[in-house]
C-alpha cells in the first residue's frame, strides 16, 4: 500500500471511529407504555459524553441533565425542573436498547394537596 493508500485508509478508519462515537453519544427514546405520556413520543438525549448531557422533549424544549451514573450499559440523567422542582430521571440500558423515565410533579402535589406519586414511562432506544 503506497503513501496515499494509507493515508485514505487512516481517514476511513478516522471516519467509522467518529461515526461510532456519535452513535453512542446520542439516542432517540420512543414511549412504548407509561403513567401518563401518549405512546410514540419521542425523546433526544444529546451529548453523553459530557458530565451535563441534554435531553429534547416531546414538546421540544431542551433541558440539561446531570449524568448521575455511567457504565458500559446504563446512563442515568438527572433534571430538575428549575422553577417546579420536579424531577425526571432517565435510565437509558445501552445493553437492551431502552430507556425507563420516572417523573415526581412537585408543584402539583403542593397545589392541590395530592399525593406526591412517580410516573413511570418505558420506551425503547435507537
Amino acid at each position: 500500500m503506497g503513501a496515499h493508500g494509507a493515508l485514505l485508509s487512516g481517514a476511513l478508519g478516522l471516519l467509522c471511529f467518529s461515526t461510532l462515537a456519535l452513535a453512542s453519544d446520542e439516542y432517540v427514546g420512543v414511549v412504548t407504555r407509561s403513567d401518563t405520556r401518549e405512546i410514540g413520543q419521542e425523546f433526544k438525549f444529546t451529548s453523553l459524553d459530557v458530565r451535563r448531557p441534554f435531553v429534547t422533549f416531546p414538546g421540544g424544549s431542551v433541558g440539561e441533565t446531570t449524568k448521575a451514573f455511567e457504565s458500559e450499559e446504563l446512563v442515568v440523567l438527572s433534571f430538575v425542573a428549575r422553577k417546579t422542582g420536579s424531577t425526571e430521571t432517565f435510565y437509558l440500558d445501552r445493553q437492551h436498547k431502552r430507556f425507563t423515565l420516572i417523573e415526581v410533579g412537585a408543584l402539583e402535589a403542593v397545589v392541590t394537596g395530592s399525593e406526591i406519586r412517580p410516573a413511570v414511562t418505558y420506551g425503547k432506544l435507537r
